[in-house]
């Protein structure tokens, strides 16, 4: 009809994240494509669990990218930590099951520990959920509730986590 006119995103000036919809399905490529591409059961799950807890999809395979290469039986060496997200075994027991047993699940099946443990950790934190929130929920789940505009940390070694457990300002300084 000759008009031009283009419609605009609805998220368009969003500040906010937003949550994936049908309209505006998880969409993958690259690794995770070939890796994850066809386990539709996972992605499935993956979209109605981050629906669930107010996070954007794409932000929490990116955060199960970065723990685990999206590997459901990856293994830290030297923590233990297994799975997705890379539950330690503390918080695997905490959840009701054991690093051994996640080990032994399916991306799909490591679902419903991995939103029973981000359920307990946003618990109070406005929705949606920032991709920084997202990660922090799941490395440094005591800093979850901090404001979003808090300082984790800086290279010079301060803010929120100075003095906490193993960090100090030389490791903060590598990142």
């Amino acid at each position: 009809d000759g008009d031009n006119r283009r419609e605009e995103s609805p998220n368009a000036g969003a500040t906010q994240p937003t949550i994936a919809t049908e309209s505006t399905p998880l969409s993958l490529t690259g690794y995770a494509k070939q890796l994850v591409g066809n386990d539709t059961e996972f992605l499935n799950g993956l979209v109605a669990m981050s629906r669930r807890l107010g996070v954007n999809p794409g932000d929490m395979l990116a955060k199960m990218a970065s723990e685990s290469s999206l590997l459901p039986d990856e293994q830290n060496q030297d923590t233990l930590a297994t799975g997705l997200i890379q539950m330690t075994p503390e918080t695997a027991a905490s959840l009701g099951t054991s690093i051994s047993a996640l080990r032994r699940m399916s991306r799909a099946e490591q679902l419903p520990y991995i939103e029973k443990f981000l359920k307990q950790s946003y618990a109070g934190v406005t929705r949606p959920i920032s991709a920084g929130h997202l990660y922090t929920g799941t490395f440094l789940p005591a800093f979850v509730k901090a404001p979003a505009d808090a300082v984790i940390a800086t290279k010079s070694g301060t803010g929120i986590v100075q003095g906490y457990g193993s960090f100090s300002a030389e490791t903060v300084r590598g990142w």
